[in-house]
């Protein structure tokens, strides 16, 4: 997935042609990439993250798609499962914000989005 969009309207032409989920989340996982360092795609359901696609500085594939995390309500993911909302900001010391940055093998971002995607 290293290839980048340089703009907004080649990632929306992508998306209008995208067949499936896992085309949809290539160019989500694409694009924001672009903008950013680092990128993971979960998914939530049943009260469940799980992790799915991702790219970037520190992300390995293998690990991010064996990740599983179970709602936490004081955590930012259980405040977007229960809100729907985007959470941007830093990432409290949480038992959640570990196991998921864990996983990863990141360090620690200063500043995390959060961006729910609806499909």
């Amino acid at each position: 997935m290293s290839s980048r969009f340089p703009r907004l309207e080649e990632a929306t032409a992508m998306l209008a042609e995208a067949d499936g989920r896992d085309a949809v989340g290539e160019v989500l996982v694409r694009f924001a990439r672009s903008r950013n360092p680092r990128v993971a795609l979960l998914t939530y359901r049943a009260g469940q993250w799980s992790g799915w696609l991702g790219d970037g500085t520190g992300i390995e594939s293998v690990a991010l798609r064996r990740f599983m995390l179970p709602v936490d309500a004081g955590s930012a993911f259980g405040l977007v499962a229960e809100t729907g909302a985007p959470y941007v900001g830093a990432l409290s010391d949480n038992s959640a914000h570990h196991t998921f940055l864990e996983a990863l093998g990141a360090v620690p971002p200063s500043t995390s989005a959060i961006l729910p995607v609806h499909y």
